[in-house]
C-alpha cells in the first residue's frame, strides 16, 4: 500500500494482495502474491503448515491447500509424499500437528501422493494438487464424555454445531467452528450456568480441556456469576429507578 506525502509516494506495507486498476478507475482483486489464505475467519500461512508437516517423521514433501468439503464450504488439506519405508496415518499426522500449531491449522483431510504436482520452473504446482475424496476427510478417535461438565458441554456443543455426537477431544475448529459459533457455543454456556468466555473457548478448544479448566478454576474462590443472555431479554435488566 502506497501513500503520497508531501508530493513524495511512500510506500507503508506490502500487503501481499496482486490486483490491478481497470481503465475505469477501480480496482480488481485478483488474489494474492503469497500463501496466506482465510478460513472460518482465520488468517493462515499455508507454508507454515507446510515447514511443520516436512519436519514430522515419515515425510519427505508436504503441501497444504483449500478445498471444498463435503459439507459445501472449504477444509484444509494436507498432501504428503511419505518417505521410503514410511506409512504415515492421517490419525498420526493429525496428533502430530495438533501439538505444534493452533487447531485451525491443522488439516481436516489428507491426501497422499507418489510426489507433488510441480511447475515448469520445477515449482509446486498449488492449483494441481488433487481434491480429496470424501473418505480422505479424518474422523477423530470418538472419545465419550466422562464428567458431568463434559456432558453438558457436549450437549450445547452438538446443539450448536448441528451434530449428533462430538469427540472431547475434538477441536473446535476440526468440526468447522468460526468465530460466530464460538460466541453463540460461549452464551450457551453462559445461560447454563457455566461461568467461561469465548476466549477461554480458544484457548481450550476440546470439550476435555474446557472441561478441566472450569473444574479447577470453580474450586476457588466464588466469582460474581456473568449475567445469562435471558437477564437481557424483553429488558430484564431494568432495574426500578
Amino acid at each position: 500500500r502506497e501513500v503520497t506525502i508531501n508530493g513524495q509516494t511512500a510506500r507503508l506495507y506490502r500487503t501481499g494482495d496482486l490486483s490491478r486498476r481497470l481503465a475505469d478507475g477501480s480496482i480488481e482483486v485478483i488474489g494474492r502474491t503469497d500463501g496466506q489464505v482465510k478460513l472460518r475467519g482465520f488468517r493462515i500461512e499455508l507454508g507454515e503448515i507446510e515447514t511443520a508437516l516436512r519436519s514430522l517423521d515419515g515425510v519427505a514433501a508436504a503441501a497444504a491447500a483449500l478445498r471444498p468439503s463435503p459439507r459445501g464450504d472449504t477444509q484444509l488439506v494436507g498432501y504428503v509424499v511419505a518417505k521410503p519405508g514410511a506409512d504415515p496415518t492421517p490419525e498420526s499426522l493429525t496428533r502430530a500437528l495438533t501439538a505444534r500449531l493452533p487447531g485451525y491449522m491443522v488439516p481436516t483431510a489428507w491426501v497422499f501422493l507418489s510426489a507433488l504436482p510441480q511447475t515448469a520452473n520445477a515449482k509446486l504446482d498449488r492449483k494441481a494438487l488433487p481434491a480429496p475424496d470424501a473418505s480422505a476427510t479424518v474422523t477423530a478417535l470418538q472419545t465419550d464424555p466422562k464428567t458431568e461438565t463434559e456432558r453438558r458441554m457436549a450437549e450445547i456443543w452438538c446443539a450448536v454445531l448441528g451434530v449428533e455426537t462430538v469427540s472431547t477431544t475434538q477441536t473446535l475448529f476440526a468440526l468447522g467452528a468460526d468465530s460466530l459459533t464460538v460466541f453463540r457455543i460461549a452464551a450457551r454456556m453462559i445461560d447454563a450456568g457455566l461461568d467461561i468466555e469465548a476466549r477461554h473457548l480458544l484457548e481450550h478448544p476440546t470439550i476435555a480441556e474446557l472441561a478441566t479448566y472450569v473444574d479447577a478454576t470453580s474450586q476457588k474462590d466464588a466469582k460474581p456469576k456473568k449475567p445469562s443472555l435471558r437477564s437481557y431479554r424483553r429488558g430484564a435488566q431494568r432495574g426500578s429507578t
